[in-house]
């Protein structure tokens, strides 16, 4: 078992990672963050974790997992980490999700 890189899992087709993007996505404990994130611009680990009422190493292993999807960036600076919704990331997902669906 190769456990040098247990961070970040490389999926090496895109079928791989579009089926990891839609489940992520769709896990009922990343709902509350992705709600938050969309109602608000910006959020820091703490204001996530007081709006869901979760622990902040719960919340980080959540944020983690959506940053993999390109659906969550993270901009760090010397205050903190602010996370946000990448809007693009979002219409890339949908239109594929649309095609999919229609069988195109």
């Amino acid at each position: 078992m190769d456990t040098w890189n247990t961070i970040l899992k490389k999926r090496t087709n895109a079928l791989e990672q579009a089926v990891f993007v839609l489940e992520t996505l769709a896990h009922p404990e990343h709902i509350p963050i992705l709600e938050y994130l969309t109602e608000h611009e910006d959020a820091t680990l703490l204001d996530l974790a007081i709006d869901t009422r979760s622990d902040v190493v719960f919340i980080e292993e959540q944020l983690e997992s959506l940053i993999q999807t390109g659906v969550v960036c993270v901009d760090a600076n010397i205050y903190g980490n602010k996370y946000r919704i990448n809007g693009r990331r979002i219409v890339n997902i949908n239109a594929i999700v649309r095609q999919l669906v229609n069988g195109k």
